[in-house]
């Protein structure tokens, strides 16, 4: 949630090109490639120092992007049916044998 909290306070954004990022991050910030660190230093000194860069970025919707992703959206459970607004997440307790676990 960093990347999308940042876009929504309309500050550019550097992230890696994996996961989920790229379809987060879209136009509204720049991408590397996983282990390019001096990739990354360049485009954080980029996104720092660069006001038409940065301008551009902003431009790039990140605070209209940002909308597109909510707590409340992340958190919505895949299962409607059951009535909850969460999931049930119960600590499990188990006889200890020794030091392994019995379930």
């Amino acid at each position: 949630m960093p990347l999308v909290e940042a876009m929504e306070a309309g500050v550019p954004v550097v992230g890696v090109r994996a996961g989920a990022t790229p379809e987060t991050v879209g136009d509204a910030g720049m991408l590397v490639e996983p282990g390019d660190a001096e990739g990354f230093a360049d485009a954080l000194e980029r996104a720092a120092f660069d006001e038409s860069l940065r301008a551009h970025l902003i431009a790039a919707d990140g605070e209209a992007r940002a909308t597109q992703f909510s707590c409340k959206r992340a958190g919505a459970p895949p299962w409607p049916s059951t009535g909850r607004s969460q999931p049930d997440f119960r600590v499990l307790s188990a006889p200890r044998t020794g030091d392994r676990t019995v379930l």
